[in-house]
């Protein structure tokens, strides 16, 4: 990993190690039963308390796998419940590979409503891959209203370069 990935990546965990710390709000608690497979990890203390606050779940079998990469429609999931954004009645995807009866279409129909993705230029969001660091930074940043513009050039080159290409990536 090189020198700008490493700030990329520490940048990202700042933002959301940041946003925890700021929520002022009490939440109610989550029916949290527990990951089967965090226990002694790096993470586990972040990904309990987000469990319980539930901006964050596992997968059916009862693990969490906190070094699987995540999924662009994981990751949308996620930023959803971390920025209380959330849908409605008559909601629209027009991705082709999003259908209504996904587990994320909901979350990717609110993301595209809110203006935070715009998919790729084949009318497809591709939800099953791995979202990149570049990509994810530009998630944040929209979500934020973070002008990339106005960060040390050092932090944001990946994402710059992303942002004037046209994003349509996302």
């Amino acid at each position: 990993m090189n020198v700008k990935q490493k700030l990329l990546s520490c940048a990202t965990v700042l933002f959301f190690l940041f946003t925890q710390l700021l929520t002022v709000r009490a939440e109610p608690p989550v029916d949290f039963k527990g990951f089967n497979d965090i226990e002694g990890h790096w993470a586990q203390f972040w990904i309990e308390l987000n469990a319980k606050r539930g901006r964050i779940a596992g997968y059916e079998d009862g693990s969490f796998r906190p070094s699987q990469g995540v999924t662009r429609a994981e990751f949308v999931t996620m930023a959803n419940k971390f920025f209380n954004r959330r849908g409605g009645e008559g909601l629209e995807c027009p991705f082709t590979d999003v259908n209504k009866d996904d587990w994320f279409f909901v979350d990717v129909a609110v993301a595209k409503k809110a203006g935070y993705i715009s998919g790729y230029p084949d009318g497809t969001f591709h939800p099953n891959a791995l979202i990149t660091r570049e990509e994810a930074a530009v998630i944040l940043c929209r979500l934020i209203n973070f002008d990339p513009e106005h960060m040390p050039i050092i932090l944001n080159l990946p994402i710059r370069t992303v942002f004037h290409r046209g994003l349509t990536v996302m």
